[in-house]
């Protein structure tokens, strides 16, 4: 049996760029202040390097994997060569299930920003008489926008990821320049803070660190 070959479409700084794309998201920009204010305090620091080693052992562990068994294929081919096509064939549906969970959801939350921007409750709703079903036209354009750049091939793909990590990085360097100009030594003091009771909920302390690496 033969198989087509795939041709090289991706150099070093496209596959640099997929991976900083995938792991600048949404949580650098809010989820960091909310650990820091709720959870670790000054010890969000901390929060990031034991997060970061986490980070280091995965890529580790998946970049021996990719080595072990060369092949195509993602977590397919992995739970092929290493448990059977049934495991493989119940893996890749549930990644395919993964995808258009998360990729429904932030599309509605993309949606959403798109509704405050403009000062509307709802960009636009397809409403469905008898089921009090509301569709929200906003985040399926933003699907079908998504569909489309990936159905034009890795040429236009790479492009709109380049595109859009370059501008990730850019907003990431203009938060630590402004961060930089409201920065206080004092507010490192003490790096991790007593652990206390706020509105009946335990923060802060070195369990509040842990969840915040989390």
């Amino acid at each position: 049996q033969t198989h087509g070959q795939l041709h090289r479409t991706l150099g070093f700084w496209d596959l640099v760029a997929i991976g900083i794309g995938g792991t600048v998201g949404s949580g650098v920009f809010s989820t960091i202040g909310s650990v820091a204010a709720l959870d670790a305090g000054p010890g969000v620091l901390v929060s990031l390097l034991i997060g970061t080693m986490g980070c280091l052992l995965t890529s580790n562990a998946y970049v021996r994997l990719s080595r072990a068994i060369p092949a195509t294929g993602s977590v397919y081919a992995y739970s092929y060569h290493a448990l059977g096509e049934v495991f493989a064939v119940l893996a890749g549906w549930c990644l395919t299930l993964e995808m258009a969970v998360s990729g429904a959801a932030v599309a509605t939350s993309w949606g959403a920003k798109l509704a405050v921007a403009l000062r509307v409750d709802q960009v636009a709703a397809l409403k469905i008489p008898g089921t009090g079903v509301d569709i929200d036209l906003a985040a399926v354009g933003i699907m079908a926008a998504t569909g489309w750049v990936l159905c034009s091939g890795l040429t236009i793909g790479k492009l709109f990821v380049n595109v859009t990590t370059v501008a990730k990085l850019l907003v990431v360097l203009f938060m630590v320049i402004v961060s930089l100009v409201f920065f206080k030594a004092e507010n490192l003091t003490p790096l991790v803070p007593e652990q206390t009771k706020v509105d009946g909920t335990l923060r802060y302390g070195v369990d509040g660190v842990f969840r915040g690496s989390v």
